[in-house]
């Protein structure tokens, strides 16, 4: 079997869903669409703002997107797809943040700029068409990653209050080897061990992997308890699912409100992708975020 290249300029050039056609990139539209750098303590962070129009005294639900990538990624095409998918069919105002990637830029960097950028829209949120009442944080993979590390930042430091949570086949344990997860070498695993391992030296040093911020199945009942309503999606075909389900128990165990669903034929990244199974995570995403309008009146 031929050795997989690992270096980081390949990884970055052979990114799946980097450049799509431009009939798949128009699949779905917003009203609006604009780019923005936003401040924050580490300097300026790109941001992509997509809303269904940009009326005058019109505001939408907001959903701030974290991309997925093995944190050494930046946003690709695909982002853009899912997106606009949430503005057109959600009528959402989605903040998509481009964070700056490892490993020229380490744990917790990414962390705490997403963090200065949330906090940011949150409090600006009438630049960014956002109605106040409703804050979605979703993350695919290292973005769900994020956006755990995210909750337990703003609960700490009481920046911001979001409403739900969704975690796209989110990576939550650092602690494990790659290699010593279920299923790690079967065939359909899209990530190998050797891949998920060179990623996680990439993106954080061997000292902070116990954080709860990075790992966050290492959070205690009462570190948990006050999470707002999470959706967990996960592939089947996916050796980062058996650490997620563990995360999942803990969750309700803790008390959160947690909708999960392991989508069977689905693997790593699938959402997004818009491969096999992402019509079963689309429905999901958008029942809860119906929801978030009920409850919320709007």
């Amino acid at each position: 079997m031929e050795k997989e290249v690992l270096t980081l300029e390949h990884v970055r050039e052979n990114a799946v869903g980097k450049n799509l056609s431009e009939e798949e990139l128009n699949l779905f539209h917003a009203g609006w669409e604009d780019e923005r750098m936003l401040p924050t303590r580490h300097g300026e962070t790109h941001v992509y703002i997509y809303a269904p129009s940009k009326e005058e005294d019109k505001t939408y639900p907001l959903l701030i997107n974290l991309h997925g990538g093995g944190f050494v990624k930046g946003c690709r095409d695909q982002d853009v797809v899912f997106c606009r998918n949430l503005v057109e069919n959600a009528g959402y105002v989605v903040v998509d943040i481009d964070y700056h990637t490892a490993p020229e830029y380490k744990y917790p960097y990414a962390l705490e700029e997403c963090y200065d950028v949330v906090k940011y829209v949150v409090e600006h949120k009438e630049e960014f068409l956002a109605d106040p009442e409703i804050l979605v944080l979703a993350g695919h993979s290292a973005g769900g990653n994020l956006v755990c590390g995210l909750e337990f930042m703003a609960l700490e430091q009481s920046g911001f209050s979001p409403t739900q949570l969704i975690l796209d086949y989110p990576p939550v344990n650092f602690v494990r080897r790659p290699e010593d997860c279920r299923y790690a070498y079967a065939p359909y695993i899209r990530i190998s061990p050797e891949r998920s391992r060179k990623y996680n030296e990439w993106y954080i040093d061997k000292k902070y992997i116990r954080e709860i911020t990075a790992s966050p199945l290492m959070a205690s009942k009462d570190e948990l308890e006050s999470f707002p309503p999470v959706l967990m999606i996960l592939a089947e075909q996916d050796s980062l699912t058996e650490d997620a389900v563990r995360f999942a128990a803990n969750l309700i165990d803790a008390g959160v409100e947690v909708r999960a669903k392991c989508v069977k034929g689905s693997g790593h990244g699938f959402t997004v992708r818009r491969k096999p199974g992402f019509e079963a995570a689309e429905k999901l995403i958008f029942e809860v975020l119906e929801k978030q309008k009920a409850d919320a009146g709007i």
